[in-house]
């Protein structure tokens, strides 16, 4: 569906196999993040750290 559309698009997944094939044929950026809003850092929790992966439909370096 994304394929479609004429504007800009960006979207943000985590690292599924599924979603890198879908989206192959985007431009990609990586971010490494904290998961997870309400932790208890008094029992020792902490926010996981995933890979986030930015899909955009467009070249971002062409904006500068």
């Amino acid at each position: 569906m994304l394929h479609e559309i004429q504007g800009k698009c960006l979207v943000t997944y985590y690292g599924d196999p599924f979603i890198l094939d879908l989206y192959g044929d985007f431009h990609v950026r990586t971010m490494d993040t904290r998961v997870g809003a309400f932790v208890k850092s008094e029992l020792g929790q902490e926010r996981r750290r995933e890979t986030e992966y930015i899909f955009m439909n467009y070249d971002p370096d062409s904006l500068k």
